[in-house]
């Protein structure tokens, strides 16, 4: 992984907190909170020093899509795989209900060796949902929503544009290298337009 796409996972995972008010001080203390977790290995994955942030699961088989790679969480209590998988955007697996539990599922294939990884705003997503029939949920991240003052109608690049150069958890959380790469890499996702150049020739 190269250092930009580690601090463009760096980076969305602020945002993706910043999407429904949390602050990562906050996070970091739900993770640290051991009260409701299942210390027991899960076969088939592993915990292992990541690149993207402290330890996170790493799957020890390939795993095909659509695949249940383990329970995240049973009942009230989290697995390994329900405290230590990392974000990423661009992530090759996602949580679900299962019955009264959470699924850990892959969306992508995954190769022996490989970090699984979630994006945060569907984990979230299932926090504050309660589906009459939970067996036949569909994970969306439609129904978003934030209270971050002068954010509250942006959206992807947008938001992530304004978190990099706004947001308390990016400047105190990021260095000013991971932001600027960041930065650099929403810009380049926006439409890009060719600019003319003029030239001025002023004497002296």
């Amino acid at each position: 992984m190269n250092e930009i796409e580690l601090s463009v996972i760096r980076s969305d995972y602020y945002s993706a907190l910043g999407d429904y008010g949390i602050k990562h001080i906050d996070a970091i203390e739900q993770t640290l909170n051991r009260s409701d977790f299942i210390e027991t290995e899960i076969e088939n994955i592993s915990v292992k020093r990541s690149e993207i942030e402290g330890q996170g699961v790493f799957a020890d088989i390939k795993f095909k899509k659509h695949a249940l790679i383990c329970i995240a969480r049973l009942g009230n209590e989290r697995t390994i795989a329900g405290r230590y998988t990392n974000h990423s955007p661009d992530c090759n697996a996602t949580f679900m209900f299962a019955g009264n539990n959470i699924g850990l599922v892959a969306i992508k294939d995954i190769q022996n060796g490989e970090e699984i990884t979630v994006n945060y705003r569907d984990s979230l997503s299932l926090q504050i949902q309660k589906p009459e029939n939970i067996d036949n949920l569909v994970v969306s991240n439609k129904d978003i929503s934030t209270v971050v003052t002068g954010r509250c109608f942006m959206a992807g690049v947008d938001a992530a544009a304004y978190d990099l150069l706004f947001s308390d958890d990016h400047i105190d959380n990021l260095s000013v290298r991971e932001r600027v790469l960041a930065f650099e890499n929403a810009l380049s996702i926006l439409p890009q337009v060719h600019i003319e150049p003029k030239h001025e020739f002023i004497d002296g």
